[in-house]
């Protein structure tokens, strides 16, 4: 009877904490660690009724449907007390799951990493880097300032609510300490190849602002020879570019908002 109360509580545990540790507006590693661990243990003691319900809620059908027998993998058979093994499997998976769905759900922001990532590059300061704001690399200064728009986005918008609602969906379809088939993995690679798209996207004002850039310094060029593009025309255009970053920047936020707001209720 005891393992049916505490093991629910450690693995919920155990896939509460890589769950926060790999979401990156959570428990990225720029979040103060004292932060992570009372998150982990606030969130361990909401869910965790749940995860004891759950598991002995299947436990007492399947003794009735048939006794000794039970589908979940937290049993109090003699066997299974003592197989150390099972147990550390159990937790390993865990501690995977949580994981996997904190990183897939942090992908969120990658779209407006790449808007970034591609205007710094039109404006020629992808040799210019800082310190990214949700991992321990470098970035560019266009691509982190727009990823952490997004991140004040998200909060501004209570999207990260999202967050707790699929990972309390997951719990009740995958529930911890039983056995479950593995999520279809289509859709979600089908999402994940999508994100560039969804980059671009976001960027398209300034796509079309940047390719008329472009076009209008070719025409300088082909109506006088001797202008130079590498003296005259690289300051104009990041002259241009950030003008238009600055006035089309609210139509940007807002294909953001719309791009994560289609992006999360696939996961909830």
């Amino acid at each position: 009877m005891i393992e049916l109360l505490l093991m629910p509580v450690v693995f919920c545990f155990l896939r509460i904490s890589s769950f926060v540790a790999f979401l990156g507006p959570l428990g990225g590693p720029h979040t103060p660690s004292t932060v992570k661990i009372g998150l982990v243990f606030a969130l361990t003691a909401f869910w965790a009724p749940k995860a004891i319900q759950l598991s002995t809620s299947q436990e007492v059908q399947q003794e009735q449907l048939e006794p000794g027998a039970g589908l979940s993998l937290v049993t109090s058979t003699a066997a299974q007390r003592g197989n150390w093994v099972l147990w550390g499997w159990m937790a390993t998976r865990e501690l995977l799951f949580g994981a996997a769905l904190g990183w897939l759900l942090g992908t969120v922001l990658i779209p407006m990493r790449i808007a970034g990532s591609w205007l710094a590059e039109q404006l020629g300061l992808t040799i210019a880097s800082v310190t990214s704001a949700m991992d321990s690399g470098n970035a560019n200064v266009v691509s982190t300032a727009f990823e952490s728009s997004a991140v004040l986005l998200l909060f501004s918008l209570s999207l990260h609510h999202r967050f707790l609602i699929a990972f309390d969906t997951c719990l009740a379809n995958f529930q911890v300490g039983h056995a479950f088939r593995a999520p279809d993995p289509t859709a979600m690679i089908a999402q994940l190849t999508g994100l560039p798209a969804q980059g671009l996207s976001i960027a398209g004002p300034l796509n079309i602002v940047f390719c008329m850039i472009l076009v209008t310094l070719l025409f300088a060029m082909k109506l006088s020879p001797q202008f130079n593009l590498m003296t005259f025309g690289m300051p104009f255009r990041l002259l241009a570019g950030m003008v238009a970053i600055l006035l089309l920047f609210p139509d940007v936020l807002s294909n953001a908002a719309r791009q994560m707001q289609n992006f999360l209720p696939f996961y909830t």
